[in-house]
């Protein structure tokens, strides 16, 4: 155990398995990884895993840690994009869009326009701005996220599922209910041919979609 950058609150702690011949517990491990873990190395993962529990405060912490440690833009990117999402959890959208249009400056100056990683950015964007009521921001940077989605990825992707559904939800909240059932529709046909009956991101297209058809 070590104390992290003079911390008095924040303490390294290096476990280590007894053994390694329990079969559930690599499954479960294994699950974690995918679920929680997806692409995080490091101090990054324990700011993941803060952030998927709602532990936005300690999130920050750990993020605001990883930040002031990063000297390269390249690996500050996704650190001011987690920043992003933890002040959206916190509910401060100003802030949170401040992070996120940070982590879109670097991008703009080490990547190509149509790399995904723009798309998971204006992905991120537009839901604080739905949530600020801010109806044409939200469905511009949604849109922006499905354009470079639709050149980059394949037609039955779910990023692309996911990314019709946030538009569809933006025209349900504006009262354009077209175009929601449009958008709505799209989404839950993809979705059905990559995704088991019972997957959460599935029930949501299929709960969104139900709901437009109630409301018109």
């Amino acid at each position: 155990m070590k104390q992290i950058d003079g911390n008095n609150r924040l303490w390294q702690v290096d476990l280590t398995l007894t053994g390694d011949t329990d079969a559930e517990l690599h499954v479960v491990t294994g699950h974690m990884r995918e679920v929680i873990y997806s692409g995080a190395e490091g101090w990054d993962r324990l700011g993941t895993l803060l952030f998927q529990l709602g532990e936005f405060d300690k999130a920050q912490e750990v993020y605001d840690i990883l930040l002031d440690q990063t000297r390269t833009d390249y690996r500050k990117s996704p650190i001011y994009k987690m920043l992003g999402k933890v002040k959206t959890g916190q509910g401060e959208y100003k802030d949170a869009i401040a992070y996120f249009q940070q982590s879109i400056e670097i991008q703009q100056k080490i990547l190509q326009p149509t790399d995904v990683d723009f798309a998971t950015t204006y992905s991120n964007i537009g839901p604080v701005y739905l949530s600020m009521t801010d109806y044409p921001n939200a469905l511009s940077y949604h849109q922006k996220a499905l354009d470079i989605y639709q050149k980059t990825l394949p037609s039955n992707h779910p990023d692309l599922a996911a990314s019709y559904n946030n538009i569809g939800l933006v025209h349900e909240e504006m009262g354009d209910y077209s175009n929601a059932l449009s958008f709505s529709k799209r989404a839950l046909e993809i979705g059905q041919c990559l995704l088991p009956a019972n997957h959460p991101l599935l029930l949501d297209f299929r709960k969104n979609l139900e709901f437009v058809k109630r409301i018109m």
